[in-house]
């Protein structure tokens, strides 16, 4: 019988099946070669008539995810708040190219747009104009049904800086209650509330991970030339540039600087784009002093 790992405690492995959840423990082949199951993984497991079931097989798997240490994921909800607190562009900026790095489509989920003003709106979407968005209120429900539509067959999962509501988003699309964090008035960050890590239903077939969040790990081992690769809005402008391997830095006669100056790429996007690329330059720098 084949299934996805939805929750691992103890060592007990829990197993969505069209049976319903089986409780697995896994073989010790796999301690013995150095493989561990996670959460999101698709396995084929052995029923047995009594006692537990096991885990046989692990399928090849999409991709890995470090922190939170889970497998298989689809989409990454990468979610900012319209309202409070001020949108870390930045930390969305690497949250893309992660994704990108795990073979990961990134989507832009804009919470609380129901309290909103239409510049605050408008200034977030015109930063990822290229990407996936949603808007959506976790409170009022607006476009939590058309995003749920997309999650449809999917392994989904939140991130984003702390009181943007993904708690209340997973709430929202699960039809539960999980606890929410609060803002900190001295901080305007929110109180870290989820623990454990589980997928979660959000009907038949889709499946959400409700988990601390997402963490950015890979991108100052990026080699410097290989950043531009993972902006999206970039692609149509690659090859045309005077130089072979331009990194639409310094360079003269660049397409994409050229874009920027017409308002075909957003300038802010752009400008946190070299704060990177600057940034991966140093660290390569440093490596031969």
């Amino acid at each position: 019988m084949q299934g996805q790992i939805t929750r691992a405690i103890n060592g007990f492995y829990y197993v969505k099946t069209i049976k319903g959840i089986k409780e697995c423990k896994a073989k010790g082949k796999f301690r013995l070669d150095g493989i561990m199951p996670l959460v999101g993984d698709y396995v084929v497991i052995e029923e047995v008539e009594e006692g537990c079931d096991v885990i046989a097989q692990i399928k090849k798997r999409k991709n890995e995810i470090i922190r939170p240490h889970v497998a298989n994921i689809d989409l990454l909800l990468i979610t900012l708040s319209a309202k409070t607190p001020k949108p870390d562009f930045l930390l969305a900026d690497k949250l893309i190219i992660e994704s990108y790095r795990n073979n990961i489509e990134p989507i832009i989920c804009i919470n609380k747009c129901d309290i909103a003003k239409k510049d605050q709106l408008e200034d977030i979407k015109s930063q990822y104009d290229y990407y996936r968005q949603f808007e959506i209120s976790a409170l009022t429900r607006q476009g939590i049904d058309a995003l749920k539509k997309t999650l449809a067959g999917k392994t989904s999962c939140l991130a984003g800086q702390s009181a943007v509501g993904k708690t209340s988003i997973l709430n929202a699309l699960c039809n539960i209650d999980r606890e929410t964090g609060v803002t900190s008035k001295k901080t305007d960050r929110g109180k870290h509330t989820t623990r454990e890590i589980n997928l979660i239903e959000i009907d038949d077939n889709s499946l959400i991970l409700d988990t601390p969040g997402f963490s950015v790990l890979g991108i100052d081992d990026m080699p410097p030339e290989k950043l531009h690769e993972h902006y999206k809005e970039f692609l149509p402008f690659e090859g045309k540039c005077y130089y072979n391997g331009c990194k639409h830095y310094k360079e003269p006669e660049c397409r994409v600087k050229e874009a920027v100056e017409k308002g075909i790429i957003n300038k802010s996007r752009y400008s946190r784009y070299i704060t990177l690329l600057e940034e991966l330059i140093q660290k390569e720098k440093r490596k031969y002093d």
